[in-house]
């Protein structure tokens, strides 16, 4: 668990490099899992989870998306990079590498947020065995508690429609949001953000309706009670995009975890190591096993 893991590339079917760090297990390996954090939020944040997931016996592959931590390269201005390139493209990315290095190893996606939302945009999701989403939801802003939802109110229509077109991209960390994004990625986001049922109200739209990929494997999203952004409502609408899929929404509370708050980021805590964390660890070889049978 101490391993920081091996730092690598992987290599997305347009030429873009992403960078990556692959944790491997100590023994026989149960499984393979890609990890995917949030939006804007750089890799080694959850690196001490990815740690933790390894120590458990799998290998885990966790990754920045195209513009953001060491997958940025140079400034972003004039970046064409949108929100469906991270799915369709870097996402694909990630279970490819899976898919041709590790075959004879049961495929897992974790995403925290945006890390599980999208993984209907990536054409070959259907060699994972299991989703597992960590505060995944929608990102409709009226949905969101009210507390954050007047910060997003701010950010897509007085932030972003000012301060990008003028810099060329969005100097988020500047601002103390998150990690800075490119202009195309944020302005979709602001589009689906702004819409009764986010990315599904632009479905056949201006995101081509081939485009996205019913999952056939089971998605389960956790999330908690005190979480201003992944909330009953917000949950319930990304499941409805997944239609068809076997579904399931865990609610947890802090206090279950002896914890006052927990939000949408403080699960990625050590403290939770042996709560929550093994809660998905156990998940997780519940899927692995289940494909080996």
């Amino acid at each position: 668990m101490e391993s920081n893991g091996t730092r690598m590339e992987l290599i997305c079917s347009d030429g873009y490099k992403l960078n990556a760090t692959l944790f491997k297990p100590e023994g026989q390996p149960s499984g393979f899992i890609i990890f995917q954090g949030g939006t804007a939020i750089k890799k080694e944040f959850y690196t001490h989870f990815c740690q933790f997931l390894a120590s458990e016996g799998f290998y885990v592959l966790s990754y920045d998306y195209r513009g953001i931590g060491g997958s940025r390269n140079g400034s972003l201005r004039g970046m064409d990079a949108t929100l469906l390139d991270w799915g369709q493209l870097d996402m694909k990315a990630a279970i490819s590498f899976a898919q041709e290095d590790y075959p004879q190893l049961p495929c897992i996606m974790i995403g925290h947020s945006i890390g599980a939302q999208l993984i209907g945009f990536a054409d070959n999701n259907h060699h994972l065995k299991a989703v597992i989403g960590i505060g995944s939801s929608t990102g409709t802003w009226w949905k969101m508690k009210k507390r954050f939802s007047l910060s997003a109110f701010v950010l897509w229509y007085i932030i972003n429609p000012v301060v990008t077109p003028i810099v060329g991209y969005a100097p988020l960390k500047k601002l103390r949001i998150m990690e800075d994004l490119p202009k195309n990625v944020i302005n979709q986001w602001s589009r689906w953000c702004r819409s009764e049922f986010y990315f599904g109200d632009h479905l056949g739209r201006s995101i081509p309706a081939d485009a996205f990929h019913a999952l056939r494997v089971p998605y389960i999203v956790h999330y908690f009670k005190d979480d201003p952004i992944a909330t009953d409502k917000t949950v319930t609408d990304l499941m409805a995009l997944y239609r068809g899929t076997r579904t399931r929404m865990i609610k947890h509370r802090p206090k279950d975890y002896h914890a006052k708050k927990v939000g949408h980021f403080k699960i990625f805590s050590r403290k939770f190591q042996n709560s929550f964390w093994r809660i998905v660890a156990n998940e997780a070889h519940r899927f692995a096993e289940a494909d080996k049978d």
